[in-house]
């Protein structure tokens, strides 16, 4: 295996993109037919249960044997060494707080999107895989239980957070790096990121949050920070569905007054600017 280190680290990009495309797909395969067998008994647990086991194949274990093949020994692909700094801290929750106007504000605007007649087909299949993935998603949240909210956290939060940022940011956006510019590689991962979503009516929000991790881990130099910040954008949206009632008919955040959002992205906007450049500088 020692002769397999760093194999391909001075190949063209188009290489190293099929071999994160190889390693994606058995992954997931892998993932997926190791799920299968699961059957507790209760429909929601085998889903959790299947989604981790899929995460942690589709997404760490690819990672970890990409970045073997592809980097050299004295890079640190995951930027593991170091946690961030206190101001990093503070700018990423800043960055996240300062972001959510626009990203629902983009949510409602992509949700209202439609397309031409002659994809009216593709539109309703999209909507309805769309709609039976909210059902369950809605299913998981709303469901009463002693530690329904703390395994909801756990597996819809703290697994997605960690195992995605090790695969796009750790890994994808690395790759990219090593070919192309800072910004070209985050914004092309954050494209990437949004469209493995498979959630064609909450893309544009999601490539803007995918945006910013690929900052904050480019900023911050190191991985811990975009999964803190991953793992707190997840954390919200669960335990205010859980408090308040997730709705399975949109993908805003429950309660939102979708008109008070332009005056708040008028007055957020700006400060989201300022934490981008406070960042830059400090780097």
């Amino acid at each position: 295996m020692k002769a397999f280190k760093g194999y391909f680290a001075k190949d063209a990009l188009w290489i190293k993109l099929l071999l994160v495309l190889f390693f994606l797909l058995i992954g997931m395969v892998v993932g997926s037919a190791l799920s299968l067998p699961i059957n507790t008994g209760n429909e929601v647990r085998d889903i959790l249960y299947g989604q981790f086991v899929t995460s942690i194949f589709t997404f760490v274990v690819s990672a970890l044997l990409i970045a073997y093949l592809v980097k050299n020994d004295d890079e640190n692909f995951f930027q593991d060494n170091r946690f961030p700094s206190f101001s990093m801290l503070i700018y990423g929750v800043c960055f996240l707080i300062f972001l959510m106007p626009l990203v629902e504000l983009t949510t409602f605007w992509n949700e209202k999107l439609v397309l031409p007649d002659f994809l009216h087909k593709l539109e309703t299949t999209i909507r309805s895989l769309e709609d039976e993935a909210m059902e369950i998603t809605a299913m998981i949240i709303n469901r009463k239980g002693e530690y329904a909210l703390l395994s909801n956290v756990f597996f819809l939060a703290l697994v997605p957070a960690i195992s995605e940022e090790i695969f796009f940011r750790g890994t994808l956006q690395q790759i990219f790096h090593k070919h192309c510019s800072p910004g070209v590689s985050i914004w092309v991962t954050a494209i990437i990121f949004s469209a493995f979503h498979f959630q064609f009516y909450g893309f544009v929000p999601r490539v803007l949050l995918g945006a910013m991790l690929g900052y904050l881990f480019y900023y911050g130099r190191s991985i811990y920070l975009p999964i803190l910040i991953h793992f707190c954008n997840n954390a919200m949206a669960v335990i205010v569905g859980s408090i308040i009632g997730f709705d399975s008919t949109t993908q805003q955040m429950p309660g939102i007054d979708t008109t008070a959002l332009y005056s708040s992205v008028l007055f957020s906007f700006p400060i989201v600017i300022v934490i981008f450049l406070a960042m830059r500088r400090e780097f």
